[in-house]
């Protein structure tokens, strides 16, 4: 409310960060062209968005890994990979990120490594 595009209160000391020290009181000029105007609600856990963001990411590798693998059946770790990376091209994965995926799939059983051929998945 004092930070954003209304300036509902008016906060001291002056600045974008809100600490626990600053006081808040209701700002006596505040005006609005609109009658009406929504003010959004202010959002707590803005530290956690970098963690949720690589959570979203990691669920996304393991879904086009596992479409991948139901459709092919057998595959080579490279061509894994570079498939996975085709499917996602709404963000650039990291190789060892999709190779860390797909041993956490392993671990999970939801896939496995050919007995002869070690670089298989299946």
């Amino acid at each position: 409310l004092s930070c954003g595009k209304h300036k509902v209160l008016a906060k001291t000391p002056t600045s974008r960060t809100i600490s626990t020290s600053d006081t808040f009181a209701f700002n006596e000029r505040f005006q609005s062209k609109m009658r009406q105007f929504r003010i959004p609600m202010a959002s707590l856990d803005d530290t956690d968005k970098k963690g949720r963001v690589e959570e979203d990411r990691s669920f996304a590798i393991d879904a086009a890994t596992v479409r991948i693998m139901k459709s092919r059946k057998v595959l080579p770790h490279v061509q894994l990979v570079q498939e996975v990376l085709q499917q996602l091209h709404f963000f650039r994965p990291n190789p060892k990120a999709i190779k860390r995926r797909i041993e956490q799939l392993i671990e999970r059983e939801y896939l496995e490594r050919d007995a002869q051929d070690q670089r298989l998945y299946r």
